[in-house]
């Protein structure tokens, strides 16, 4: 999947869509996140005018947790030549509502992207056919 990304962002003719709300991405990533039992983590990654570059699956967890690191989210943004990022993850059990961990994530992930110059744009929890964007709650 990783080497499809870069050959989305070499070939500049196969735009795949400036990113302009949370709700676009729902709309995006909706139907396919809510179909799965377990959580899974998606990292967006855009250009400097918020063209989705491409996306990773960076983690795949259990029915009510997922293990994502920094690293991980981070590889794939540089890999995918990230000016900046949106993390997605769903929540099985319909609930959209963020967890304690998933606010320390957004903080220690607000943090690496100001350290390595890719901020985080957005991070979108999608559970219950509705989502909780922390950019639109102005959580980040």
């Amino acid at each position: 999947m990783a080497r499809e990304l870069l050959v989305h962002y070499r070939n500049r003719t196969s735009n795949l869509g400036l990113i302009e709300s949370a709700r676009q991405i729902y709309d995006l990533f909706a139907p396919e996140l809510e179909r799965e039992y377990r959580e899974v983590c998606v990292v967006v990654a855009l250009d400097s005018k918020n063209y989705m570059l491409g996306w990773h699956r960076v983690s795949i967890g259990t029915i009510n947790q997922t293990l994502v690191d920094a690293r991980s989210v981070f590889f794939a943004a540089i890999r995918m030549l990230a000016a900046s990022i949106i993390l997605i993850h769903n929540h099985p059990n319909a609930d959209c509502e963020p967890s304690k961990e998933d606010y320390r994530l957004t903080k220690k992930l607000v943090r690496a992207g100001k350290l390595l110059g890719i901020p985080v744009f957005d991070h979108i929890v999608i559970g219950g056919n509705v989502y909780f964007s922390f950019k639109e709650e102005k959580k980040i």
